[in-house]
């Protein structure tokens, strides 16, 4: 594995470039997996899980790979090189209404649209363009709705539920909770999956490589597996202290740092 000395910066911005790089949530690769072995279609799919455990990082993997048209067909893993992949890396977000990419071509020589929309912070003139465009399209749509709960709550949830019957339009949406949508929405999505955590051992597993990747060392395996049980096995929480270790003289870490940063942590959650 190569390794490049990321700033603390590229760290905290770093997501999974393909499924393989997510550490658990195994049912969600799986289900991801399949989707792309059909190049895209399935069938409407909602994630509910905690933050910083997979949710975004899998959709987003997904999408980079959909994308991708030299993906490893066994592997899955994109090609990080092609023109797709370069717009992707520059002009993915998570704010408002994301222009849609319109040039990928399917294996089966099909148009593929795919919009991220974030329901936390798109304004309602964004939201009523896209429910304008969404509808001119007649080629296989990916339609990604992060903080899908957020829709309901400000009142926006009715045009949404017309629009999601749509058979050529793929929606995949996450939220913390299945709980935190009504009844009528959730019929709407025939597929529901949580999150999982992964195993210590395969969470360590993953530290150790990023830690390699990345130029960062750890002092010994207890480290990481102290890393592993205090950050609750959150990858998020974990790759937080890994940006500290990375803007250290000397980027390295033992078992006395990762009780140190959470201690201060939880001391500065209770105050």
């Amino acid at each position: 594995m190569d390794t490049k000395l990321l700033s603390p910066h590229e760290i905290e911005r770093w997501t999974p470039p393909s499924l393989r790089y997510i550490v658990g949530c195994s049912e969600i690769k799986e289900h991801f997996a399949d989707m792309l072995r059909v190049d895209g279609y399935g069938p409407n799919t909602l994630f509910t899980g905690g933050t910083g455990t997979g949710k975004t990082a899998g959709v987003r993997a997904y999408l980079r790979t959909l994308m991708c048209p030299n993906r490893n067909p066994s592997t899955l893993d994109v090609c990080g090189q092609c023109q797709s992949c370069e717009q992707f890396d520059g002009r993915y977000s998570h704010a408002g209404l994301y222009a849609e990419f319109s040039s990928r071509v399917s294996a089966a020589g099909l148009p593929i649209h795919y919009i991220v929309l974030n329901c936390s912070c798109i304004t309602k003139q964004e939201w009523k363009h896209f429910v304008g465009e969404i509808g001119a399209w007649n080629d296989l749509t990916v339609v990604y709705i992060d903080n899908f709960h957020r829709l309901q709550e400000r009142g926006l949830m009715d045009k949404a539920l017309h629009l999601m019957e749509d058979p050529k339009t793929v929606w995949i949406a996450t939220a913390p909770s299945a709980d935190m949508l009504s009844h009528e929405v959730l019929e709407r999505f025939s597929v529901v999956l949580s999150t999982s955590l992964a195993s210590s051992e395969e969470f360590v597993a993953f530290l150790q490589e990023r830690c390699s990747e990345w130029g960062l060392n750890p002092h010994d395996g207890e480290s990481l597996v102290l890393l592993g049980e205090h950050s609750k096995l959150n990858p998020r929480a974990a790759i937080h202290f890994l940006v500290v270790v990375a803007g250290k003289r000397v980027r390295a870490f033992d078992g006395t740092d990762v009780e140190d940063y959470f201690g201060h942590e939880k001391k500065g959650e209770s105050e």
